[in-house]
């Protein structure tokens, strides 16, 4: 999916946290008890794996039992009542409730849950939390063992969430603030536009009064009785269903489930009915139009929709489903085209249908507009869909399309046996709340391959055709393009005028493009041949598993098999010495080359034909210009290792760089700049970065003017000698065999060229430096009435490892002290956080970062409490306990990275062949972090938490 479509149905589904407005209540009162929601779901799962049942009253249970991580469980307590089960008088209730049952229940005191969950190595945030929607409102717990004691408390947990919410009337009273803070967080301009565009789109729906955040004049008033009411209505036992996926004896789980549960009855007996979400249809053409000033680009949309029932899915459903994404996938290939091969009004196209939130079908095609020329764009996007509507497809669009989803039914197949718990347990979810059928990886295969295989053009086209069936069109522009009036005429009547126009231009058949090869480099192309290649070292290190080969033309391989994830190959090719390298008079250079770069191809076949060529290939990869390195990083399926040095020699020896990749780089750049400069975090990325490296150009963002100006030679210019001269390391981790391996390695290092012994040079630019003891106000050009607090303290670069790893924990016990101080006691923000930034590039510098996003008039009265929280740290230390608290989580985390494929890659390999102290870390770790002591964190909070020697920022909206 495009990126346009799909931020919106992102924001729609995920968050959708904009106030609605009031009317009569739809919850109406049923009068017999409902049918348990399983028995609605119960004939979707018919995946093996799965142990499913339901309880006497009606509390529905799903288990999978999956190795992987060992010893892990990962749960969800599925609600099915959200924001849609509220009535008018309670607003956001749903989601104050899920905040509710953190702070006081039958077996936790106020504030004592969060405290047991570290203590028993659990984090916060990430392995216990919850999430409010429109239906369902979920809790997560993600277990560190496995022990039935630890199943045991974990239900226990889930208990307390079902019935034992206490409601204290001061921690309702205390807990406002936070949400408050929260509904400030999250208000935005793509808030707002969401807001006016559902209003128009789905005019009368219930949705638009029932978002999630609710509104604040509820929140301000809430009670205990209120949120006891809906409470009592909602979690009962018949409207939960509890999925539980891991390492875990499933009959024992089964027992334990029951012995819990088995009693919990229904808390009243006044029986409420959700509210169906119905909406004005529309017939014929519309248009809508909201002018956003702080947007940075205007989205403009054709779409279609329609209501359809909620239904459980069927087989026919998903083969009807798949046959309209092969359509919508032809068409963004189409899109694609059109952005790298012309010059469009646009820098982002898209296509899409489907169905969300339970009745919601819709069809789409959008794109984003950065310039005033939006006729052009409605007329591209018209022109494009009846095209495809009335011509159809082509043989070689369809074959592409195919491969790839045949591909990655293949590869998710492949790499099922090892999935993780996680993984499963979140798709189970999804699958649950959207009555989607619950099969296996295989199942699927079994069940979509031949048909995929054997669709024709004619009945892919027709179901396109079908997903735009509906007899209206409407069309929507959303963003920072003004439409002034002319001649008494609307934005609405112009832009319906603009779109008719369009329907009278004729639209010719696709034209298609011959195909072409990959890969298609031969000997004639290599700069050695391979028979004068030689290996110089071949190293085991035993105890950590992996292979290093040096080749005599200063290149490197280092390789580490392992089973963590069946069927896959993580690979990373690491050259030069990244951004730290840019050339001072060009700022924006790396931003825009590595851009460039992946959306160039290779030198011989353009990005498209390359994807052509690519198709049902299991490959991905990027480059990246890190500040120490330049990186190609990607991930393979293990029978495609002989692809991957395909890959890597061609990306060294024939690079792509093209002018419409970097035209079209410019455009999102602009995009992207513009959107950013009307926030507090985008202007802390465009100033505020920039600032705390003493106005280093490699710092921060410039101005779109100043990328103008950069060309294609000067990116040549840059990159090309390090892809010609630098020494290089390959670095491939996972699911292959080394014999098979190294041969090829030999073959694509060893033949790329004689590479310089050491690094080309960097230049002579000296390190950034912090300007400390200094204040800074940030002004942004906005109406959100939100502002940031930073309180920046200057630290150590990351190589002396040792130092770096007690940073970690230092800077985690400053986040937990603000947790507790800042939002819990203050209820001043919503997620207040610490973390250091220790640099890989630049000697002597790291940043230790404490953020706090607040209301305006708190933003002083929050710098004062930072340096009070930093002060008291430095003075005073740390204690036992909330240095344990804070090491646990932190252990059950590191210690699960050494069974995963991206540790061993990034944190381990990579850049060994230049920083073999790696190597040595590797070994110490993660014990070094459980070696942390009281005494380390007092010495370096009275070293490092010097609020004498810091920069303070604010950024907050410019005052009236």
């Amino acid at each position: 999916m495009n990126k346009i479509l799909g931020s919106w149905l992102y924001l729609v589904v995920v968050f959708c946290l904009l106030p609605g407005c009031l009317g009569q209540s739809p919850v109406t009162v049923q009068s017999s008890a409902p049918t348990p929601v399983f028995t609605t779901l119960e004939g979707t799962i018919q995946d093996p794996r799965v142990v499913a049942g339901m309880l006497p009253n009606g509390f529905g249970y799903i288990l999978v039992k999956n190795p992987i991580p060992e010893k892990r469980i990962r749960m969800h307590l599925n609600i099915f009542a959200g924001s849609v089960h509220e009535t008018d008088e309670q607003q956001g209730l749903a989601h104050y409730l899920e905040h509710m049952l953190f702070n006081g229940s039958t077996h936790f005191k106020p504030g004592e849950l969060v405290e047991y969950f570290q203590s028993i190595g659990m984090d916060f945030g990430a392995d216990a939390n919850a999430h409010t929607g429109f239906y369902n409102t979920v809790y997560d717990l993600d277990l560190p063992d496995n022990s039935a004691q630890s199943i045991r408390d974990a239900l226990l947990v889930f208990d307390d969430y079902a019935r034992g919410a206490l409601l204290f009337p001061s921690e309702i009273e205390r807990e406002k603030g936070i949400i408050l803070a929260e509904m400030r967080d999250r208000d935005s301009v793509s808030y707002r536009t969401l807001k006016a565009s559902l209003a128009f789109e789905l005019p009368g729906s219930i949705l638009n009064q029932r978002h999630p955040i609710g509104i604040a004049s509820t929140i301000k008033t809430a009670d205990q009785r209120i949120l006891k009411a809906y409470y009592d209505q909602w979690y009962r036992p018949d409207n939960m269903v509890l999925v539980m996926v891991g390492d875990f004896d499933v009959q024992l789980v089964t027992t334990l489930i029951q012995a819990r549960f088995n009693d919990f009855e229904p808390r009243t007996d006044d029986f409420l009915k959700m509210p169906e979400n119905r909406w004005t249809a529309h017939t014929g053409v519309k248009a809508f139009y909201h002018f956003e000033p702080e947007a940075g680009d205007t989205d403009i949309t054709i779409e279609t929709i329609s209501r359809s029932a909620f239904e459980p899915e069927t087989a026919a459903d998903l083969k009807q489903d798949i046959t309209k994404r092969l359509g919508n996938m032809i068409l963004n290939q189409r899109f694609s085209k059109i952005l790298r091969q012309e010059d469009p009004s646009f820098s982002d196209a898209g296509a899409y249908s489907g169905t969300f939130l339970r009745h919601i079908t819709m069809s789409a095609v959008g794109c984003t507009n950065i310039t005033s020329q939006w006729q052009a764009s409605i007329a591209t996007m018209e022109n494009t869909l009846r095209q495809a509507l009335l011509h159809g497809f082509h043989d070689a669009e369809l074959d592409q399309a195919k491969r790839e989803l045949l591909s990655g039914l293949d590869s998710r197949t492949k790499r099922a046996p090892t999935r993780k718990s996680k993984d499963i347990a979140d798709e189970l979810l999804d699958r649950m709340s959207n009555l989607e059928l619950i099969i296996s990886a295989s199942q699927e295969q079994d069940l979509l391959k031949p048909f995929i295989e054997t669709l024709t053009l004619k009945q892919v086209h027709a179901s396109f055709v079908h997903a735009w069936s509906d007899n209206h069109r409407l069309i929507t522009v959303t963003g920072h393009i003004p439409i002034e009036g002319k001649g008494g005429k609307s934005p609405e009547s112009q832009i319906l005028e603009t779109f008719k126009l369009a329907q009278t231009q004729p639209v010719q058949p696709y034209p298609i493009t011959e195909a072409k090869s990959f890969p298609y480099l031969t000997t004639a192309d290599v700069l050695r041949p391979e028979n004068q290649v030689s290996v110089l070292t071949d190293q085991v290190i035993e105890d950590l598993g992996v292979r290093q080969i040096k080749f005599d033309n200063h290149t490197c391989l280092n390789l580490k098999p392992t089973d963590f994830k069946k069927d896959e190959v993580n690979f990373k090719l690491v050259f030069g010495k990244g951004k730290q390298t840019e050339p001072e008079m060009l700022p924006g250079l790396s931003i825009l080359s590595e851009q460039v770069l992946n959306d160039s191809g290779f030198g011989r076949l353009t990005q498209d034909e390359l994807e052509q060529a690519l198709a049902g290939r299991d490959i991905e990869y990027e480059f990246e210009i890190k500040e120490n390195l330049f990186t190609l990083t990607g991930t393979a399926g293990a029978n495609q290792i002989a692809l991957i040095f395909d890959v890597i020699q061609t990306f060294i020896l024939d690079p792509g760089i093209r002018e419409n990749a970097l035209v079209l780089a410019k455009k999102q750049y602009k995009e992207s700049y513009r959107n950013m400069a009307r926030t507090i975090e985008g202007v802390m990325q465009i100033k505020g970065e920039k600032i705390l490296a003493g106005q280093d150009s490699r710092f921060g963002l410039p101005a779109p003017e100043g990328i103008d100006r950069i060309t294609t030679d000067q990116i040549r210019a840059w990159l090309l000698p390090y892809f010609k001269t630098s020494p290089v390391e390959l670095s491939l981790v996972g699911d292959f065999i080394p014999e098979e391996v190294i041969p090829l390695g030999r073959k694509v290092l060893g033949t790329i060229g004689q590479r310089s012994k050491t690094y080309r040079s960097a230049g002579q630019r000296q390190s950034p430096a912090l300007p400390l003891d200094k204040r800074f106000d940030l002004r942004v050009d906005t109406k959100i009435e939100k502002s940031m607090v930073r309180l920046v303290f200057p630290t150590v670069d990351y190589w002396d490892i040792a130092l770096t790893r007690r940073l970690v924990v230092l800077s985690r016990l400053f986040s937990e002290r603000l947790r507790i101080q800042v939002r819990e006691k203050l209820g001043a923000a919503y997620s207040p956080y610490v973390y250091n930034d220790s640099s890989l590039a630049y000697d002597d510098y790291g940043l230790m970062h404490a953020v706090v996003t607040v209301a305006p008039d708190q933003a002083e009265q929050i710098a004062m409490e930072l340096k009070s929280i930093a002060d008291s740290l430095a003075r005073e230390g740390v204690t036992e306990r909330e240095l344990d608290l804070v090491k646990k989580p932190l252990m059950t985390h590191l210690g699960e990275l050494k069974k995963r494929n991206q540790y061993w890659l990034h944190s381990v390999m990579a850049g060994s062949f230049f920083y073999p102290q790696k190597f040595e870390w590797a070994r110490s770790f993660p014990q070094a972090y459980g070696s942390v002591t009281k005494q380390d964190m007092d010495h370096l909070a009275k070293v490092y938490l010097d609020t004498d020697k810091t920069v303070l920022m604010l950024l907050g909206p410019e005052k009236e």
